[in-house]
């Protein structure tokens, strides 16, 4: 099983229907995208996390709260920007750490 590291995070950015896909049997799909950027750990700091919605989050959300700061635990390797874009089952927020 691949490693959890936890990381501090900035909602940096919330973006309604920022990404956009077109099928070839002419459906589209748009997407909402929130912006995580690394505080902590120190060797990943301003590393940017792209988060896509499918579904659009509720207006009270952590996710659309930007200039919040949480506590987060995700895969190393998304961590690391290994991805360019991640849903946001892959990324938990930490009860009770958010600021």
């Amino acid at each position: 099983m691949p490693n959890k590291i936890q990381l501090e995070v900035l909602v940096a950015k919330y973006i309604s229907q920022g990404m956009h896909d077109d099928f070839s049997n002419g459906v589209s799909k748009s997407y909402d995208l929130t912006i995580l950027e690394v505080i902590n750990p120190k060797d990943l700091r301003g590393t940017r996390l792209t988060v896509m919605h499918e579904v659009v989050p509720e207006g009270d959300s952590i996710w659309v709260d930007v200039g919040r700061v949480c506590f987060v635990a995700t895969y190393e390797w998304i961590a690391r920007g290994s991805v360019a874009g991640i849903t946001p089952n892959l990324v938990e927020f930490v009860e009770g750490s958010c600021r």
